[in-house]
């Protein structure tokens, strides 16, 4: 095929060896490049893997909004990383609290039943 080249869309489906739905599929999807002539689809007639529209993602902005974006992911994940790790210390704190608790109120049960002892005498 060359690439000056325009085919029908059943023509560069046949060529390529998928369905003509896919390649509607895919260019709906802008991932190839096409034009319609008298309503139909007109496909540019190069190997599939080389026929794919100019995107911006290979831009030097794209690629710094990427870099800033793994940059807060990571960021967020340390900040999560040490909350977590902050909670965790804190209900180990919150345990410990609890068992001296218990242990205090089982020591003021056994002072009550000692004084209502000695009250009854």
């Amino acid at each position: 095929m060359n690439q000056n080249e325009w085919v029908p869309l059943l023509e560069f489906a046949v060529k390529e060896g998928i369905s003509p739905s896919t390649v509607r599929r895919q260019i709906k999807s802008g991932k190839i490049i096409f034009r319609l002539q008298d309503g139909k689809y007109l496909i540019q007639a190069t190997p599939l893997e080389l026929n794919k529209p100019e995107t911006s993602s290979s831009s030097p902005q794209v690629a710094g909004v990427l870099r800033y974006a793994e940059e807060s992911l990571k960021s967020l994940k340390d900040a999560h990383r040490e909350i977590l790790t902050q909670k965790e210390s804190e209900i180990g704190r919150l345990k410990g609290e609890n068992v001296r608790l218990t242990q205090e109120i089982q020591e003021l049960r056994m002072l009550i039943e000692v004084l209502e002892k000695r009250s009854s005498l």
